[in-house]
This record gives structure tokens, sequence and C-alpha cells, in this order.
């Protein structure tokens, strides 16, 4: 039979078109959530991963906590057929208040910046990090930004731009990240021992800037400013 004739499944389709509401939805919750956290400016790593992950919690209303108020916790005595599933609940609430974060925090000292830094895993993790340390970036490099290290931010924001979703919220993170690392101490220095091929990915990374500047109504004089800082002429 004809793929144009076989009849359709309305209850396939309804579940699909549910599931890409919830994908959606679940997506933008994020994305508002990162930016919560970086206009309040959390100041590790794991708050910010914790904000995004718990974007979809809604806080307890009052009626929701007087209901809690009534729960007896002693629910094994009461042989309560939920009781182990409400027991883990509490022991989970208990955990989160008075759990110490076991996180990195954005050091200033180089050496121990640079070892958090290598334990990140993903494109994403890595553009989130150097946004919540952007500000530090020029005192953890207070001696020199190294070629090496250099090379490993701006592979990050090149890949960064070109695999993650919210394009224009990349951008001004990428945008901000190389501000600061421009300010970093003899970074001009570094920029003049880039190797040819290091040079081509400073142009690739700042023609993708610019491409996406412009279809993001990002100002394109800031980012020629920023480019030549890199000594790249767009």
């Amino acid at each position: 039979m004809s793929i144009l004739k076989r009849p359709i499944n309305y209850v396939d389709l309804e579940e699909e078109l549910e599931e890409s509401f919830k994908a959606d939805f679940k997506y933008q919750l994020e994305n508002d959530a990162k930016l919560r956290a970086i206009e309040q400016k959390v100041p590790t790593y794991e708050h910010f991963r914790q904000m995004v992950n718990g974007a979809h919690l809604k806080p307890l209303e009052r009626k929701d906590t007087d209901e809690l108020t009534k729960v007896s916790w002693n629910l094994l005595m009461k042989k309560n057929p939920n009781a182990n599933q409400l027991s883990l609940i509490k022991n989970s609430i208990i955990s989160m208040t008075n759990k110490e974060f076991n996180s990195y925090i954005v050091s200033k000292s180089f050496e121990e910046f640079y070892k958090e830094w290598k334990k990140l895993d993903d494109i994403e993790n890595k553009i989130n990090f150097l946004q919540l340390s952007r500000d530090l970036l020029p005192e953890v490099f207070q001696v020199e930004i190294p070629i090496n290290i250099l090379m490993e931010f701006l592979h990050t924001c090149l890949h960064a731009l070109t695999i993650m979703e919210n394009q224009r919220l990349t951008l001004i993170f990428v945008i901000d990240i190389l501000t600061s690392i421009a300010t970093c101490n003899r970074f001009r220095l570094t920029i003049n021992f880039l190797t040819t091929h290091d040079k081509i990915v400073c142009r690739q990374l700042f023609d993708k800037i610019l491409i996406q500047g412009q279809d993001k109504s990002i100002e394109t004089s800031r980012i020629i400013e920023l480019a030549k800082k890199f000594e790249v002429m767009l």
C-alpha cells in the first residue's frame, strides 16, 4: 500500500505533537534559567547547572505546604504502601537542606582554574564555565595567557557557535568571553606568536561571529573592534 493511502494514526500524531510541545517548553525554561543565572552572577558553575536542571520545578504554594505539615513522617509505623517512596522524598529534602555543595568554585589561581577547566567534558559546559569566570580571567592569567590555552578557548567558542541551539545567547556569551580574554596580561604578545593555523581559527571564529551578529542584531562595530584585538581584519 502506498504511504499516501495509509490511514492516519491520529493517536500517534497527538502523542508526537505533545512530546514536541514538552521538548520546546523544557528548552525555553532552561534557556530562561541560564539568563537568570547570568543576571544573578551565581558564584559557581555547580549553582548554574542546578538552576538550569531545576528550571522545570515550581515553588510550593501555601496550600501545598499546609498539606505537607499534616504528613506524618513515621509512615513505616502505619504500614503505608507509599512509605518507602515518601521516606526517600523526606531523605532527599534533608539531604538538599544540609548538603555542602561539593562543587568547584571558579578560582583565581591559574592551576586550580585550569584543573577545573580540564574536567569539563562537553562544549556547553565549557562555554558556560568561561562565561561564569569571564570577569576573573585577567586575574587567572595575570602573568600571561599561554597560546595553547588561548586556542582551547577559541576552539570552544567556535564549536559553541556551531552546535549550541540558542545561537543568540551563545553569541553574547562568546563576545563577553573574548572581550575579557583580550584584557589579560601580555595578550597582544600571545597573539603575535600565533601560528598560521591558529590565525585561521581566529579568522573562522570572527567570521562566524560577524555573520551571526548581523542575523541577531548585534552591533557590527563592536565585533569589528573586538576582532582587531585578535589581529583579525573584518
